[in-house]
């Protein structure tokens, strides 16, 4: 059997066919890094949400915390004061 050597038109349809395959594995690489993308951002959208919901529920036990804080400081002074009548 002998070497066949393509032909001009076998090599340009080679080519062809090698630049249609990259061209759809960029459009593939490109989806891939958008989908990557919505990920981060998805990703990055919910974090802040939850920072912000960890955030409140912080404050609203500071808040609930400062009453419980008035109510030790006012029975500190009402100790103080018993103190200094026996005094």
């Amino acid at each position: 059997m002998g070497l066949l050597i393509p032909s001009q038109e076998l090599q340009a349809v080679g080519q062809e066919a090698a630049t249609d395959i990259q061209g759809k594995f960029d459009e593939l690489q490109q989806s891939v890094d958008d989908k990557q993308g919505e990920l981060i951002d998805s990703l990055a959208q919910k974090y802040q949400e939850n920072l912000q919901s960890v955030d409140a529920k912080i404050n609203e036990m500071k808040e609930a915390n400062k009453g419980l804080v008035d109510k030790v400081k006012e029975g500190i002074q009402g100790v103080w004061e018993t103190i200094q009548k026996i005094k």
